[in-house]
């Protein structure tokens, strides 16, 4: 829902400077990447116990993830693989935050925090792979309380502003009832597909007895 929101906004400011972008000819692959690396810094600053730095690290990272998309379009150098590494970045980057206060954590003895970012960790992963794994029978999986950019954004807060044992809680429970939701309407949705599929398996059935019986 953020980034959503935020790349229209995005697409629009950039129109203002197009003529300075332009010429720069920036590869969308290279924005993606550089996103990915910029993230990963703030990972390990968050390991290392510099909260902030990698809270604005992290910043740095979602802008090129706003951007990447944007500058694809504009260039018409939108692909499938563009799609593919966007996806795959930000699945790395998810984890590697996390991870990174994991490490944090567990080098200043506070076990409970570790196990708090781990389950934000796990969590985390099961909101992507749910509508990942989801859609490839069924559409329309892309919802919940807290999307990838709200979780982002709850890892930044906490580091801006020192309260990231809360962002971490809110993390966790956020993440695991985005699974749930999205769980739930796999689920019906699913039910409503095999009904589908075993009412039509009953009409071939019923149309070969009837053309045997012919």
């Amino acid at each position: 829902m953020i980034k959503a929101n935020w790349t229209e906004a995005a697409e629009k400011r950039l129109g203002l400077f197009a003529d300075f972008l332009d010429p720069l000819d920036l590869n969308p692959h290279f924005i993606t990447s550089l996103g990915v690396f910029v993230s990963l810094g703030g990972a390990i600053a968050f390991a290392q116990g510099y909260l902030v730095a990698g809270a604005l690290l992290a910043i740095g990272g979602g802008v090129c993830d706003l951007f990447d998309g944007v500058i694809a379009r504009r260039q018409g150098r939108e692909s499938t693989f563009g799609g593919l590494l966007d996806s795959v970045g930000d699945r790395i980057v998810d984890v590697s935050l996390l991870l990174g206060l994991c490490f944090h954590y567990g080098a200043t003895d506070r076990h409970f925090w570790v196990f708090v970012s781990y389950v934000a960790l796990v969590g985390s992963v099961l909101v992507s792979y749910v509508k990942a794994r989801g859609e490839v029978d069924v559409a329309g999986l892309g919802v919940g309380f807290l999307e990838r950019g709200e979780r982002i954004g709850l890892l930044v807060l906490g580091g801006l502003f020192s309260i990231m044992p809360l962002a971490l809680i809110l993390l966790a429970l956020g993440s695991w009832f985005t699974v749930f939701q999205r769980m739930t309407l796999a689920y019906e949705k699913m039910e409503q597909l095999d009904s589908v599929q075993l009412q039509e398996q009953a009409d071939q059935l019923v149309k070969i007895e009837e053309d045997t019986n012919d």
